[in-house]
């Protein structure tokens, strides 16, 4: 297996003066050998051990392809290697030639949920008590017209003060007591703006995330927040080092069927959890003319509905063992994925996250099944489609969702019923935000959250 392999990849952690650091490194193939050696010779020589039959162990099973994972490696941004209390090899198959690009890799519950930067408060402000925080959108398409302005102005905490965008007429109609502005230039200079929200095509976003926190303003990044895991770590040491907020956009914490979910789960109902499944399905077969269709701008199925899946999961299960993945473009003239499926393993459960631009019946939204009981939601939670039809939050009807339906074990009593779905509350985000910047609030989604999933989505993305 040697031969076929050039180069391996190992998940990293160091410590650094602004806390834990995690980063997917690849190593050449003898570099990776001769650095577990290294790693090695100091874990025996710190344990008192035999230093020849350590550096046998990890030699050996770099020879089968086979993935060794040294604890806290120290490879922070700007640090030294450190001398790793131990290392530890785990045996599981590491391979680049599998078929149906199918990726088996391990990952390590240790290596996510460190401190990250959002963690900590940010300075209170003098001057904190502020009625409204003050938020500027770049970019009026989709996202910026449907998920963040029109949340963002009925949120209570905040206003939209400013809108960059081409489309001057439309933002200027929508919001006529927003400043509209021709571009990202403009917004920067402005210093009643305190936070700017992001919503333009990926792989702009670390570049204008970058300046606006160079700028001293607070940001907010659609998702993806990067194309990768370590543009998201330099955008954190920044927002770090300026003492700002960096929030990465998971709204879908707050879809009503997500958080029923969530509740149920904390409250034990289902026992020991076995099974979970998340499925995200459209049908659209013909394949549209627009950015989020190429491939080459970090698109496709993948980036765009994949952080919503895995971030979901990581935040109900924390990070798994290991990650199996096939990732195709099934329609005609599709250049980016449109098909996504995904296998976060653990020891005691499976959890399968599915995408997929072709599915004409939709399966359920969420199902999930335990050693007491199972809960099986259909249907997206509504608030997309009810903004994207121009209803508002506050509207009493904004944000209802259908029941789903529980299955559980009660003494010797097997129960199945309609069980409520709580309303969806994406204006939670920016209440948070707002109370962040204004109070030093901490921020329920870290930019940890973030750089956890795009680990695994560069993971998979590697070898598509």
């Amino acid at each position: 297996m040697r031969s076929r392999i050039s180069s391996a990849a190992l998940l990293v952690k160091g410590e650094g003066e602004r806390g834990d650091v995690l980063r997917l490194e690849t190593f050449p193939f003898d570099q990776m050998r001769d650095l577990l050696r290294d790693h090695a010779r100091l874990a025996a020589a710190r344990a008192g051990e035999h230093e020849t039959r350590a550096i046998q162990i990890a030699h050996g099973f770099v020879l089968r392809g086979v993935q060794i994972c040294g604890h806290r490696l120290g490879f922070g941004v700007g640090s030294e290697r450190s001398v790793p209390s131990r290392v530890d090899c785990v045996n599981r198959v590491f391979n680049f030639n599998t078929p149906e690009r199918t990726r088996f890799w391990p990952l390590f519950a240790s290596l996510f949920r460190s401190p990250c930067h959002n963690m900590q408060p940010i300075p209170r402000q003098d001057d904190a008590r502020m009625d409204t925080a003050k938020v500027g959108v770049m970019g009026y398409g989709l996202a910026g017209a449907t998920f963040h302005a029109p949340v963002i102005e009925h949120c209570s905490r905040a206003k939209v003060a400013t809108i960059a965008t081409s489309q001057a007429e439309r933002a200027q109609a929508d919001y006529p007591d927003a400043k509209v502005v021709a571009d990202f230039d403009a917004l920067l200079v402005l210093d009643d703006v305190e936070c700017i929200v992001i919503s333009t095509p990926d792989d702009t976003h670390f570049d204008l995330a970058r300046r606006a926190l160079s700028a001293g303003k607070h940001v907010v990044v659609d998702k993806p927040v990067t194309l990768s895991a370590a543009d998201a770590r330099t955008l954190a040491d920044l927002a770090q080092q300026k003492g700002l907020l960096f929030a990465p956009f998971h709204n879908r914490r707050w879809d009503g069927d997500f958080m029923t979910m969530r509740a149920l789960i904390e409250s034990g109902r289902f026992g020991r959890i076995t099974h979970y499944e998340s499925h995200f399905d459209r049908f659209r077969p013909k394949v549209p003319v627009r950015w989020r269709e190429e491939a080459a701008r970090g698109d496709g199925l993948l980036f765009d509905l994949g952080p919503h899946l895995i971030d979901q999961a990581l935040t109900l299960f924390s990070a798994p063992q290991t990650v199996t993945a096939f990732v195709k473009a099934h329609r005609d003239h599709a250049h980016a994925p449109d098909y996504v499926h995904i296998v976060l393993g653990y020891d005691d459960k499976e959890v399968i996250l599915y995408a997929s631009a072709l599915a004409e019946l939709d399966p359920p939204r969420f199902s999930i099944h335990g050693t007491r009981g199972s809960y099986v939601k259909s249907g997206l939670d509504t608030q997309e489609d009810l903004l994207r039809s121009s209803m508002r939050p506050g509207n009493p009807e904004f944000a209802k969702n259908p029941p789903g339906l529980l299955r559980e074990v009660d003494g010797d009593h097997d129960l199945r019923h309609e069980f409520a779905t709580r309303d969806g509350a994406y204006v939670e985000f920016y209440r948070a935000l707002a109370a962040s910047i204004q109070e030093g609030k901490l921020f329920p989604v870290t930019l940890q959250d973030a750089m956890d999933v795009m680990t695994i989505i560069e993971l998979v993305a590697s070898e598509c």
